[in-house]
């Protein structure tokens, strides 16, 4: 499986103290309508500020998404209106490689620990929804000081965990509610962790009543700073 990480600009010109860069440079096979190697095509977020999940600026505007080829020949970026364009764009792309027969969810790792795009927006939401607990104001939300990268494996591996044992268990449910224009893995998984933790918004908010009552189950989770420095859970 190639790595989305593997051609990151990281940063403006390379540089990430220059700013974030704009997009990421294509990598495309010669001879793309004889190329017939295995492919992925992953969904990639964008968040509110028009940035994908390692910072690289898009702004608004269609879905992203990542093709990419195991031997590297591939990784290109492109936008679509829904899965199914994404997925014909890629068969004008590369009419002969062999390519899925869905659009996943962007994987991206965490240390070690390869996660998907729910779980990976579910820690995020842990990050802008929760209270710093080391910050002695007491206003500052964990994403003021603190990244993904900053989660303890253990937190981690936790979280990976419940968001797939909470999406085998809610399968059906998920999918009926994916059919929602705009709604999406990265939705749902932001939702698991508000709904879980009694914040004002989550699954109830967008009427997904049965979701809502499901992520209860699952019990409250309390971030803290340990001596190490890092974000574990309780």
């Amino acid at each position: 499986m190639p790595d989305y990480k593997d051609n990151d600009p990281r940063g403006f010109g390379g540089d990430p103290k220059r700013g974030a860069a704009l997009g990421r440079q294509n990598i495309d096979a010669p001879g793309g309508h004889t190329f017939r190697a295995r492919m992925t095509l992953q969904r990639v977020p964008i968040d509110s500020g028009g940035y994908d999940p390692l910072g690289t600026y898009y702004g608004g505007g269609n879905n992203l998404y990542w093709l990419a080829s195991k031997d590297g020949k591939v990784d290109v970026t492109f936008r679509a209106t829904d899965d199914h364009r994404a997925l014909e764009k890629a068969k004008e792309l590369y009419p002969k490689a062999k390519l899925p027969k869905k659009v996943e969810g962007l994987h991206i790792a965490i240390g070690d620990v390869d996660i998907d795009a729910f779980t990976r927006e579910y820690l995020q939401t842990a990050l802008f929804a929760e209270l710093d607990p080391s910050d002695e104001s007491g206003g500052q939300q964990l994403d003021s000081n603190y990244t993904l990268d900053d989660f303890h494996l253990d937190f981690v591996l936790e979280a990976k965990q419940d968001c797939e044992d909470f999406q085998e268990a809610n399968e059906e449910l998920l999918s009926k509610a994916y059919e929602i224009v705009g709604y999406d893995e990265t939705d749902a998984g932001s939702d698991f962790w508000l709904s879980r933790n009694g914040h004002g918004a989550g699954f109830f908010d967008r009427g997904l009543n049965e979701l809502q009552e499901a992520a209860h189950v699952y019990g409250n989770v309390d971030v803290y700073v340990g001596d190490d420095g890092k974000l574990y859970g309780l």
